[in-house]
């Protein structure tokens, strides 16, 4: 078992009323308790999703869906997505559980490297012909299509928060920072 550190900072956030909601029939009030959040653009919190940018972990739910979350901490537990594997010191964002729940984590994926420059595609001389333009055109479609993908790496990699300590098959210990 995971060790969590006792130190924390915690306020109270208002919560979405969708993924973080009171039930007194519930274990700690909520299934939401010990899952990880972030606070949307409504300035409520909710539950991550898949890649979101991750601001905290779950404490206690009240009863007008409002919420404990410990934002700043020396390492508390999260559970790990759904067959995802983390090592220690990886970044971490959102990633989906179990029948695609929310507030699990997973971690960032390494951007791959930009492509070659496209002007090597002209290296080969004149394009006098359909063969040849047809060739130039997808070679150029395709690097485009993999620095668009690398661009969405960098964005997810850059949401990425927190250092892995250690993990087991099901959950990952996790320092956040203020």
């Amino acid at each position: 078992m995971l060790k969590e550190h006792p130190f924390l900072v915690t306020t109270t956030f208002q919560g979405d009323g969708d993924t973080i909601q009171y039930d007194a029939t519930k274990p700690n009030r909520s299934d939401a308790v010990g899952k990880a959040f972030k606070i949307n653009a409504d300035g409520k919190g909710e539950l991550v999703g898949d890649g979101d940018e991750i601001d905290g972990k779950v404490i206690s739910v009240d009863d007008d869906h409002k919420f404990t979350g410990a934002y700043m901490f020396g390492g508390l537990n999260l559970p790990l997505g759904e067959n995802q594997t983390v090592a220690r010191g990886n970044k971490l964002v959102g990633a989906l559980g179990a029948n695609r729940a929310k507030g699990h984590v997973k971690a960032v994926s390494a951007p791959a490297a930009l492509p070659s420059d496209i002007t090597a595609i002209a290296a080969d001389g004149d394009v006098d012909s359909d063969t040849k333009r047809r060739t130039a055109h997808n070679a150029a479609r395709t690097q485009i299509n993999s620095v668009s993908a690398t661009v969405s790496d960098l964005v997810a990699a850059v949401k990425g928060k927190g250092s892995v300590i250690n993990s087991d098959t099901t959950h990952t210990l996790v320092a956040l920072g203020a």
